[in-house]
């Protein structure tokens, strides 16, 4: 009685804390949601597609080079058409997104993992700043962590040696279809799908049942080559995200070591994205992964097929050229290593003994605390466009004399033409776009010389390493001296008058 007792206790007590980690994931995603932050370089441009193409012409390769899945662009059209262009409005899916992957990853958990285990991952991903920031963000990143997890989630709960041929086609038939279109890293998840049902088969010498399971995958096959071939191929391998995404390629058969570090560093730095890039997290989260991996093919094969295929598939994409390794872009991946280091964090606690469990949650601990205090000590704030038009009006500066630095562009373009307070900036409409390659020098001496009006001038800058807005700043110094400057990392802006 007092055993069934003390477990009933510890079962609430197990409840409690993972309703208030989901309740306090839930609630960051809120805060930073209502922080309503400015739209940045690749957010205007998706919003810019949105805007110009119907649901059709959004099935085709995007402008302004930019990527992202059909059915995500959809939702996002039809939130646009029912509640206008607005940050909220254009953001709500993916804040919607946040929230049901939150959960879905608490449920994929609790398959996995042993309740004494599951708080680490489950934290680390509620308070992580980039499973918060794309769960804010008009890109398509949260939404493949989504159709990652609920295809995982289907394949453990659909056992194809209970179910029948037909309903098990059928379900992934339609489930493969849709993710296909609704996530381009969903076909390395489906891979994974594909042999975790096939070895099970396989152990089992059901034969012909894995005709059905080809003969599915065959169908996930031919419309992801259709996907490629219509929409990934010509962005994929433009010059211009070729070049973009050039670091975080990996080298496919790495011959010195100098590749081969290279390519460790690609994946410490996926690793860090998870908690931060100290050594202590590194290092903790590397130990547990590792310990992941060993106990899940030790253990259970399956499961490891399940999981390690999908990062495998990433690994060949990125040494093929074809899948960049910026965080971003294998958050879904990201989150898979997370449930690793959760797999290894639970095995070093199940052979542990007490003393032992405690030096291994204290690094836990610190990571977590850590990873919270990087989430919440200031706003989430990139690129604040707005700010910086906002002190261009109030210096009474028209957009005849404005430039902007050629990041700012395709938000400028978003905020005057498409944002519903759009005439709030109609002063500026006339503002010049400059190009990456102008030449700050001269334009600064045609500003002094050739000008019948001798300013002031108006400068924005956002998205500029201090490095690029050194030399700007020198050559505009050429001819121009300062009359106001506003310097925020999030914007600045350099009112100049002739020299």
């Amino acid at each position: 009685m007092q055993a069934n007792t003390s477990n009933q206790k510890n079962e609430r007590l197990f409840k409690f804390l993972m309703l208030l980690i989901i309740v306090g994931g839930i609630g960051l995603r809120l805060v930073v949601y209502l922080q309503n932050r400015n739209l940045i370089i690749d957010e205007a441009n998706i919003a810019r597609n949105i805007y110009e193409r119907g649901f059709i012409d959004l099935v085709k390769p995007l402008s302004y080079e930019q990527y992202a899945p059909p059915i995500f662009l959809w939702l996002i059209k039809l939130s646009s058409i029912f509640f206008g262009f607005s940050e909220y409005s254009l953001k709500l899916y993916p804040f919607i997104s946040g929230i049901i992957t939150l959960y879905l990853f608490y449920l994929l958990l609790k398959k996995l993992l042993s309740p004494q285990s599951i708080w680490l991952p489950l934290a680390l991903f509620a308070s992580g700043y980039f499973f918060i920031r794309y769960a804010t963000e008009l890109k398509q990143y949260n939404n493949d962590v989504l159709v990652m997890l609920s295809l995982m989630l289907l394949a453990l709960r659909n056992n194809i040696l209970t179910t029948s041929s037909g309903k098990f086609f059928f379900t992934w038939a339609i489930a493969g279809s849709i993710a296909i279109w609704f996530s381009m890293p969903s076909v390395f998840v489906l891979a994974g799908v594909g042999f975790y049902y096939g070895l099970q088969l396989l152990q089992q010498k059901e034969l012909k049942k894995l005709t059905t399971l080809l003969f599915g995958s065959a169908i996930w096959l031919i419309q992801f080559l259709a996907y490629y071939i219509m929409i990934l191929r010509p962005q994929a391998n433009s010059s211009y995200l070729q070049r973009f995404h050039h670091d975080y390629f990996l080298y496919l058969t790495p011959i010195s070591i100098k590749e081969i570090l290279f390519n460790l560093s690609r994946l410490e730095i996926l690793i860090g994205t998870i908690s931060g890039d100290t050594v202590v997290a590194v290092a903790f989260l590397s130990i547990t992964i590792v310990a992941g991996i060993i106990r899940l093919l030790r253990k259970d094969l399956n499961k490891a097929v399940l999981i390690l295929t999908p990062l495998a598939a990433l690994m060949l994409a990125a040494g093929l050229k074809q899948f960049s390794l910026i965080p971003r872009v294998s958050l879904f991946g990201i989150v898979l290593l997370l449930i690793l280091a959760g797999y290894g964090f639970d095995y070093l606690l199940s052979i542990s003994g007490r003393v032992v469990k405690m030096i291994i949650i204290l690094p836990a601990i610190y990571i977590l605390s850590a990873t919270l205090f990087n989430t919440t000590i200031e706003p989430f704030k990139y690129e604040e466009l707005t700010e910086g038009m906002q002190y261009v009006i109030d210096k009474k500066i028209s957009g005849n004399y404005l430039s902007l630095y050629h990041s700012c562009g395709p938000a400028f373009i978003y905020y005057t033409q498409i944002h519903p307070d759009k005439d709030k900036w109609a002063s500026l409409k006339n503002a010049d776009i400059l190009r990456y390659d102008t030449p700050y020098g001269t334009l600064s001496w045609q500003m002094h010389y050739v000008w019948s009006s001798k300013g002031p001038f108006a400068f924005i800058f956002t998205n500029e390493t201090p490095k690029e807005f050194a030399a700007r700043r020198a050559a505009l110094d050429q001819n121009l001296r300062e009359a106001a400057f506003l310097d925020k990392p999030e914007v600045k802006v350099l009112i100049m008058r002739e020299d």
